[in-house]
């Protein structure tokens, strides 16, 4: 093996101790800045956020779940702006009602976010997870350490992004999720629910974008009566159709035990949203004859119901 002198200070150079030293570096910066959903670290939701241990969970468990990563609270933490602290601290004397001195501070919070400085390890480490993938299209979601707290859901406070097509997108995306842990509305729901700013940590996922015929939502508890059955909501394309309401979704009401179909209702389905060619989604009209088909099967339920089960054991459901 070749051996190269350092003249400098008498120390004899190997390349190869080099190149594994270089790689152990950043074996250390995928860990410790963005994990893969299948290591065991990103089920620690101190570090890959509830939705991020959540789904790592899932894979650990062997539920089907697209592939993907996590960059973890670390990286936003290692690259917060010094001023954050001091714009935060203005926010102990800001009533919850003054929505104009809260959108003040948010607005520099956030941009202070947008435009800091990203180290060029954590640019590579999600550089190598994007590749990895190896998927012309990806999601890029929210997840804070507060979420789906039995007091305070958070539920729809923090962006995600569906579609994203390249890596300088993803980037561009993590940042604006970073930036949603600061958004006015976010801001203003932890005053109301008095939870320390400083305390929430926001990861981000990144996973393979699906592109579905049908998706949506699946509780293990009637969400409106709190019964023992599982109630689906499902439409045609992507689950945001059924998040955000922007496209009709059929209800079908499911015997916990034995998977069948207690009840259905099923809407004329006229639209659905898909991925756009250009990124991000966009709504589609969806053919006539189509319209009024279930968006499930009967199979479909059972197979959704056999997989809420597991989760129900996995998360003490």
């Amino acid at each position: 093996m070749s051996r190269l002198h350092n003249w400098s200070d008498g120390e004899s150079f190997d390349p190869a101790a080099q190149n594994h030293r270089q790689q152990a570096l950043r074996d250390d910066l995928m860990t410790t800045l963005v994990t893969l959903l299948t290591d065991r670290l990103a089920q620690d939701p101190t570090v890959a956020g509830s939705k991020g241990s959540a789904l790592a969970r899932m894979v650990g468990a062997g539920l089907p779940a697209p592939d993907g990563f996590v960059v973890t609270t670390q990286a936003l933490q290692a690259i917060n702006p010094p001023e954050l602290q001091k714009l935060l601290a203005q926010l102990e004397r800001v009533p919850v009602t003054d929505v104009d001195a809260i959108s003040q501070v948010s607005s520099l919070v956030r941009d202070a976010i947008q435009g800091v400085h990203l180290d060029t390890a954590l640019l590579e480490a999600i550089k190598a997870a994007h590749h990895r993938l190896q998927s012309d299209s990806v999601s890029v979601r929210s997840s804070a350490t507060a979420e789906d707290l039995a007091d305070a859901s958070f539920a729809g406070q923090y962006e995600s992004f569906l579609n994203v097509l390249s890596f300088d997108g993803v980037v561009l995306r993590v940042r604006d999720v970073w930036a949603s842990l600061y958004s006015t509305r976010a801001i203003a729901y932890r005053l109301q629910a008095r939870i320390d700013h400083e305390s929430v940590r926001m990861a981000v996922v990144v996973q393979k974008q699906l592109q579905p015929d049908a998706s949506g939502v699946l509780f293990t508890r009637d969400p409106v009566t709190g019964a023992n059955r599982f109630v689906v909501s499902a439409a045609l394309g992507l689950g945001e159709g059924v998040v955000a309401g922007d496209a009709p979704a059929d209800q079908f009401v499911v015997d916990p035990d034995t998977g069948s179909t207690i009840s259905s209702q099923i809407v004329s389905k006229d639209v659905k949203v898909v991925s756009a060619p250009s990124g991000g989604v966009e709504r589609r009209e969806v053919p006539q004859p189509a319209q009024t088909n279930p968006a499930l099967s009967a199979a479909h339920i059972m197979e959704l119901s056999a997989m809420a089960r597991t989760l129900e054991v996995l998360f003490g459901g």
